[in-house]
């Protein structure tokens, strides 16, 4: 990777904002004084040229406090904290806008994280999503290329922290082992655990063993707040795919016990009744299967 920036270097052309965060990546995983530079360097002109749009403005703060806050942890968290402002006052819409409070946070959680601050890094979490975390039975835990940062709350609010930075694979496509044995015991003693977990890790299987009960966590507003809508969840399930695709029936959808969600499913779940019924809902759930492109960038 090192050799690889160092010919994008040679080009004359402005850094590029991903080069960027490779160079911001290598500094902390294998730090090179020259690349080091260049990536201050370039940086610094990115700013004085004066062509960037807010968005990704925002996104090249999160880069340099991402850099920063290896080497001075309080100015780095600064632009991190700097990073997240900007990006809040610009439309849900940017995309470098979102990127950038997305990683901010990352840098936020991992810099706790290394510092064993575990009780601050629950608060980040939260924050991030909106709302106070249960104060037990929880798991909350998020990755960053060689980074693993679990945290969980016992069933009597203990808190214990795992922080690694030792892999040098890909992480595998379901998850068993992510989460160490001992935090699993610890939630054995649960009758439920609500997970937070961050991407690329949310909604993926395993991340759990299949003998305990556990769920994805989600923010509910408080009926109580200020201009908070009552809460309608939307349950979209038994869709029908296309015949030309050939893909399997998921099967039905019972519900839950007194669950009082609103149901659109099989022949019901067309695209207009879906859009309609998702204007005033507050959680939607769609239960459907999903189609990748493998050769477009996160699509």
């Amino acid at each position: 990777a090192q050799a690889r920036m160092r010919e994008a270097l040679a080009c004359k052309t402005p850094l590029l904002l991903s080069g960027a965060k490779t160079l911001a990546d290598l500094a902390r995983l294998q730090p090179d004084s020259t690349l080091d530079a260049r990536l201050v360097q370039g940086m610094a002109e990115r700013r004085q040229k004066g062509t960037l749009t807010p968005g990704e403005s925002a996104l090249l703060t999160h880069i340099e406090g991402r850099y920063v806050v290896e080497r001075d942890r309080p100015r780095g968290e600064a632009l991190l904290r700097q990073s997240i402002s900007e990006a809040a006052k610009l439309p849900a819409t940017s995309v470098d806008a979102r990127k950038a409070r997305a990683y901010s946070y990352t840098s936020l959680l991992f810099s706790s994280a290394k510092a064993g601050e575990y009780e601050q890094a629950w608060r980040l979490f939260g924050e991030e999503v909106g709302g106070q975390l249960p104060g037990r039975c929880a798991l909350a835990v998020t990755t960053d290329v060689e980074r693993t940062f679990v945290l969980a709350r016992g069933p009597e609010g203990q808190l214990v922290g795992h922080h690694d930075a030792s892999r040098r694979a890909p992480l595998h496509e379901e998850l068993q082992g992510l989460v160490p044995d001992a935090m699993t015991d610890l939630l054995r003693a649960c009758p439920a655990v609500e997970v937070v977990a961050r991407p690329p890790l949310h909604g993926r299987a395993g991340l759990l063993p299949e003998d305990l009960a556990w769920a994805y966590h989600s923010v509910r507003a408080s009926p109580g707040a200020t201009g908070a809508r009552a809460p309608r969840r939307l349950v979209v399930a038994d869709v029908l795919a296309p015949e030309a695709l050939g893909l399997p029936t998921l099967g039905g959808w019972a519900g839950l016990p007194g669950d009082e969600a609103t149901m659109l499913l099989g022949r019901q779940a067309t695209p207009s009744r879906v859009l309609e019924a998702m204007t005033d809902a507050t959680q939607i759930e769609v239960h459907a299967h999903g189609l990748m492109n493998p050769d477009v960038s996160e699509a």
